[in-house]
């Protein structure tokens, strides 16, 4: 994502699916090697597709691991967007970030 805009409190990727899918989990990876560099305060909003409304999937604030999972009600999305809102260095990055069907979609 870059250093944010002299000024700018946030930044923000955006994710559109050609097709709706079917989500319950989402994962952010940030670089292992450098803790100082992790992304302390981030959230994570997803589009339902059926409905045309935004909700939050997640947040967290003060963070301190490489990997964070966020579970939700299983649901038909169309968008995911990650915001950033402050690191310790200023610059907003992710490594990855993994959405997942729910588990009984997975066994069939």
């Amino acid at each position: 994502l870059g250093r944010p805009l002299s000024g700018s409190t946030h930044a923000r990727l955006e994710l559109k699916y050609d097709r709706p899918v079917k989500l319950a989990a989402l994962a952010v990876y940030e670089d292992p090697a450098d803790p100082a560099r992790y992304t302390d305060t981030f959230a994570l909003f997803i589009r339902d597709a059926r409905r045309g409304q935004w909700r939050q999937a997640g947040h967290v604030t003060g963070n301190r691991s490489p990997y964070n999972l966020f579970t939700f009600p299983a649901a038909e999305i169309d968008a995911i967007t990650y915001l950033w809102l402050r690191s310790g260095d200023g610059h907003a990055r992710i490594a990855e970030l993994e959405g997942y069907s729910p588990a009984a979609d997975l066994l069939e």
